[in-house]
């Protein structure tokens, strides 16, 4: 978890490949990673977190969240979970640079 207290920006960072790519992953494990990013947005709520930053090395779950297609059994908690933050962003980081993510894996 990375805070930046005076822009009140809170970034997590979730993994899933090296490379951001799906190759040969089970979808489980891309499910893994999108209720992760959930558990993290309600996370920094409790934090009294408003702007957050998810980071992840996968190109798809970070698309996925974008777009808003999230799986139906989390998107209810992700649509709750969004209502208190002010600002959310989802961005894609290789996992060689997102050191943090790549040392908790």
């Amino acid at each position: 978890m990375y805070d930046n207290s005076e822009d009140k920006w809170t970034q997590y960072n979730s993994m899933k490949s090296s490379d951001g790519k799906d190759r040969n992953l089970p979808k489980a494990l891309e499910m893994q990673a999108k209720v992760a990013v959930v558990c993290a947005i309600e996370w920094a709520i409790t934090l009294s977190c408003r702007k957050i930053v998810i980071n992840s090395d996968s190109q798809s779950v970070v698309a996925d969240f974008k777009s808003g297609n999230i799986p139906w059994f989390i998107k209810a908690r992700w649509l709750k979970a969004c209502k208190y933050l002010s600002e959310i962003l989802y961005t894609h980081c290789y996992r060689e640079i997102n050191f943090s993510a790549d040392s908790l894996a």
